[in-house]
């Protein structure tokens, strides 16, 4: 995003970049399942148009053909912030495995 501003007889553009900073966090990684057959999974939508959709076709699919004991559908708050910590939280708890899309 540009603006053309003038400052007495000096015109100049300013450039707003609105990326904020990354963070990396180093997580271990946690060992496949063998099976999804009768675990419960956790689907995380990102709030993106038709996200939910995917996710739901998703979550319908694996529980016909790997019979989930639960699937569990969770919507963050915004599509421009991470999902909040109860959200992780949740999931660590009560998911074996978590599933998560962007729609467009």
């Amino acid at each position: 995003m540009s603006a053309l501003k003038q400052l007495g007889e000096t015109r100049f553009v300013e450039v707003l970049e609105p990326v904020s900073e990354s963070k990396t966090v180093r997580r271990e990684i946690t060992s496949r399942l063998d099976s999804l057959d009768g675990k419960i999974v956790g689907f995380l939508d990102n709030t993106k148009p038709n996200a939910d959709t995917l996710l739901s076709a998703v979550a319908d699919l694996l529980t016909r053909k790997h019979h989930l004991a639960n699937a569990i559908q969770v919507r963050k708050a915004l599509v421009i912030k991470t999902a909040g910590p109860e959200i992780f939280q949740m999931l660590t708890e009560r998911a074996d495995a978590v599933v998560t899309a962007s729609g467009d």
